[in-house]
């Protein structure tokens, strides 16, 4: 049933945000739409969970303007789209689903895959796995990415399988532990292993932690997104991507603002890039077999911002600098004054993101000569100059919001 609010000759928006509050990534939405709805006098927020839609009956119930949803199937597409107003839609599960009323705004799951890979080449890690038990179809969209780019390497990633007609939820613990662990203990030790969601984390964590698997000196785990809590509870804490769910909250209600005022959702989906990796102690190794190798890498992380080359590298481990790059190409697949660049580059982001210092600063603090130098070596690194990263990464409350 509709319904119009006139306030002071202004029409007003109400829209609904059908976002779960119980994780990092929903507060992190909401709060990024919260952000967009202060700066817009004439817009009323509606937030409830998911698990109310299918109670929905559009005869007795209002919607108001616009809906942002996280829909989890083509039948929650189904009754949103019934009210006839415009639709934008979180997830990947229904992105066959296009019309001039119904958006995506979504996570780049090929740049979350292509951190995770990155992330396991720096440990050295050659093999793979993925660990996705059947529960939400988002799951296998993300598994199923991370699955083809390790392949593209022309390398073998292992992947979970689940064959019982019993639903996996439905499963007490112990009985998932029990279709686990056999998985488990086939993977090839020094496995790196990818899922989708700090869940699924989290319960491969408690099935090796409670099994004498050992994290990660015989399995490596990344979670495909971040939980704060789930993350830091967990024995040993787990690494983890981190989202811009800020930038894909704001993002979500700006296109359909546009598309409440009668503009046509786009034909494809408005894709967030995450923002980096938080690395903790489930990833906390370096699967290398040769020790000078590994002695050099730790000198690198631990020395790279404070100016070193090469040079410096091959006074504190005693091997040749043909034998060290071609080691290195071997082992991590770049050279040593690559790895070098790749740290004080990622430290660079990280201030970029975090902190609010001066580029001129965070050259300095990052090793590099000037930030003249800086900016021409971050410009052809990632296509962009610091500052417009920053722009694009304006986020530094993402942090705040997953310690929430």
């Amino acid at each position: 049933m509709a319904k119009k609010i006139i306030l002071q000759n202004q029409l007003i928006r109400t829209v609904s945000l059908i976002v779960t509050p119980d994780d990092s990534w929903g507060r992190g939405v909401i709060r990024g739409a919260v952000d967009f709805a202060n700066n817009h006098a004439h817009w009323r927020l509606r937030i409830f969970p998911p698990e109310n839609i299918r109670h929905l009956n559009k005869q007795t119930d209002w919607l108001g303007d616009g809906v942002v949803a996280l829909i989890g199937s083509s039948a929650m597409a189904e009754k949103l789209l019934a009210f006839g107003i415009p639709v934008v839609d979180l997830d990947t599960v229904v992105l066959e689903r296009t019309g001039k009323l119904f958006g995506h705004v979504i996570t780049n799951d090929f740049q979350r895959a292509q951190f995770a890979l990155d992330h396991f080449q720096e440990k050295g890690i050659l093999n793979f796995a993925g660990y996705a038990p059947p529960s939400q179809r988002y799951s296998h969209v993300r598994m199923n990415i991370f699955q083809k780019k390790v392949e593209k390497e022309g390398l073998h990633c292992d992947m979970f399988q689940y064959k019982s007609r019993r639903h996996w939820w439905k499963l007490r613990v112990e009985e998932q532990q029990e279709f686990i662990l056999p998985w488990l203990k086939s993977l090839p030790e020094r496995t790196g292993v990818f899922t989708p969601d700090a869940h699924q984390a989290r319960q491969l964590s408690e099935t090796c932690q409670f099994n004498d698997v050992r994290i990660p000196e015989q399995i490596a785990i990344i979670a495909g997104d971040m939980d704060e809590l789930l993350c830091s509870v967990s024995q040993p804490p787990l690494t983890s991507i981190l989202l811009a769910s800020q930038q894909h909250g704001f993002e979500a209600v700006q296109l359909l603002q546009r598309m409440m005022e009668g503009n046509a959702a786009p034909k494809n989906p408005i894709q967030i890039n995450p923002l980096r990796v938080i690395p903790r102690a489930s990833t906390d190794v370096l699967y290398l077999d040769d020790p000078l190798i590994v002695q050099a890498i730790y000198y690198i992380r631990n020395h790279a911002c404070k100016g070193i080359d090469v040079s410096d590298v091959l006074k504190e481990v005693p091997i040749s600098r043909r034998a060290m790059e071609l080691k290195f190409k071997q082992l991590i697949g770049h050279t040593p004054a690559q790895e070098i660049k790749r740290v004080k580059l990622d430290k660079a982001k990280e201030m970029l993101i975090e902190t609010k210092s001066s580029v001129d600063l965070i050259s300095r603090v990052c090793g590099f000569s000037n930030a003249t130098q800086f900016c021409v070596i971050f410009r052809k690194q990632f296509d962009e100059t610091p500052l417009s990263f920053r722009k694009r990464n304006d986020l530094r409350s993402e942090l705040k919001t997953s310690f929430d």
